[in-house]
């Protein structure tokens, strides 16, 4: 079962605070449940210390109504999604900084989102990560929203990857679903790009 986890009003109040220790604190126990210690909101990929340009991307994602987008492109996956888990779980939209802060690099970032999630899983989140580095559009969430959802269906019935063979599986079912058209590559790039990856998997 999915449900949608409003966090984008909970990251811009944040945001609202002086940037300082008070917020970085705030930030803490704000994602912590005070009785166990353990998760409970999934705002670990959020730069609690971020500048003024995530508060004004987080802006307009509220203007453009990016929860109403992911909500809706929840109900559209579900009916097809995690079929075959009796599990709840709680779908969230994070806006992450990989531009102007030394808080997250996107590379390694992005890899331990999409390949090292489980722990997420196992508390019952599915997180969408939007990006600071990248402009506020209704595409970029609902794809962000689905394919974390159809990572998650995926990694029901499958084990966590290990080989690049395995996470290039992954994320090709999550990507397909999904319905993704981006990123690309001419003929010649992706015949390269094959060659490299068969020496490897």
């Amino acid at each position: 079962m999915l449900t949608f986890l409003p966090l984008l009003q909970i990251q811009r109040e944040l945001y609202a605070m002086p940037r300082g220790r008070e917020r970085f604190r705030e930030y803490i126990r704000t994602m912590t449940d005070p009785d166990t210690g353990d998760l409970a909101l999934p705002l670990v990929a959020m730069n609690p210390m971020g500048k003024e340009h995530v508060p004004a991307l987080i802006d307009h994602y509220i203007a453009l109504g990016a929860e109403q987008i992911a909500s809706d492109a929840i109900a559209t996956a579900k009916a097809i999604a995690l079929q075959t888990s009796q599990r709840e779980f709680k779908v969230a939209v994070v806006v992450s900084d990989d531009l102007k802060g030394g808080w997250t690099n996107r590379w390694s970032s992005e890899y331990g989102h999409r390949i090292e999630g489980q722990a997420f899983l196992k508390r019952g989140f599915i997180t969408a990560i939007l990006w600071t580095s990248e402009p506020a559009s209704a595409d970029r969430v609902r794809e962000a929203v689905v394919t974390s959802i159809y990572r998650a269906e995926y990694l029901q019935t499958h084990p966590a990857p290990k080989t690049l063979g395995e996470m290039l599986d992954q994320e090709g079912y999550a990507m397909a679903r999904a319905g993704c058209a981006t990123p690309s590559l001419d003929e010649d790039d992706l015949a390269y790009t094959r060659t490299v990856i068969a020496r490897r998997i």
